[in-house]
């Protein structure tokens, strides 16, 4: 694939290693469900002479494209070989992606790999980071927000996961908390989604222990984090620990903070 628009579409982004099928699969289900076109996308280095660059790349994007079209045959998938680092290939397809899902990696201290931690910091899109070889889930999409300033772009993605997949939506929030305020969005964010059960939780202690007491048991644990900015400190934790963990990027415009 030589057009590198990815608007509107679900990105997978795929390396080669042992853990990309699963992977796919998990984001071919998703753009399946939100009948949105999906791109496969491998970026390969600089350095390497073009042709055999592009044919490596080729090896690793066919047969995931193969896999996509074969469990999903009415599903658009293409495979996109972009030159150049993989952190600036998978950012730029997040600024025009709805939805970007990349494996876990154990190349740094926590389980994801300096890729990965990188793409969440400066990704315009939500990303999910799934640990390859983890059956997906049935039980519900666990959401933490920290008030109810600045919730709504994450509680609206969770709603939207949990409608697709048919899962309730449980809202984890620290005590003492914005209860009155963030059941009041919670009602008004519902309101799309009427056929999705809500409930709201506050938790002693700290909020990430709880998110990834949750963690094993959901079909997606969601936390919201600045745009443009590293990783906030309840997100950083549960990324390192949630098999299954989405992060939603927060305007500045729509938060007071995301710690």
């Amino acid at each position: 694939m030589t057009d590198t628009d990815t608007s509107g579409t679900v990105v997978v982004g795929v390396d080669g290693s042992g853990g990309d099928a699963g992977i796919v699969d998990w984001a071919a289900d998703e753009a399946a469900r939100r009948r949105a076109p999906l791109v496969v996308l491998y970026a390969y280095a600089w350095g390497v002479p073009l042709p055999m660059a592009f044919a490596a790349g080729k090896e690793v994007t066919d047969p995931a494209v193969a896999r996509a079209r074969a469990r999903h045959p009415g599903l658009a998938v293409q495979g996109l070989e972009v030159l150049g680092h993989a952190v600036t290939a998978l950012a730029d397809a997040s600024k025009r992606a709805s939805l970007l899902v990349l494996g876990a990696k154990g190349a740094s201290a926590g389980r994801f790999g300096s890729v990965v931690e990188r793409v969440m910091a400066h990704a315009g899109c939500p990303v999910v980071v799934l640990s390859g070889g983890r059956e997906p889930r049935r039980g519900p999409v666990v959401v933490w927000v920290d008030t109810a300033d600045g919730a709504r772009p994450v509680l609206d993605f969770a709603l939207a996961v949990a409608g697709g997949h048919g899962v309730p939506v449980q809202v984890v929030q620290a005590r003492p908390g914005d209860g009155a305020g963030l059941a009041r969005l919670m009602t008004e964010c519902a309101e799309a989604y009427p056929q999705v059960p809500v409930t709201l939780e506050e938790v002693s202690g700290t909020v990430a222990a709880a998110l990834l007491d949750r963690a094993g048991a959901a079909t997606l644990v969601v936390v919201g984090t600045p745009a443009g900015h590293h990783l906030g400190r309840v997100a950083r934790e549960v990324v390192d620990g949630a098999p299954a963990v989405a992060v939603v990027p927060v305007p500045a415009s729509t938060r007071s903070s995301t710690r």
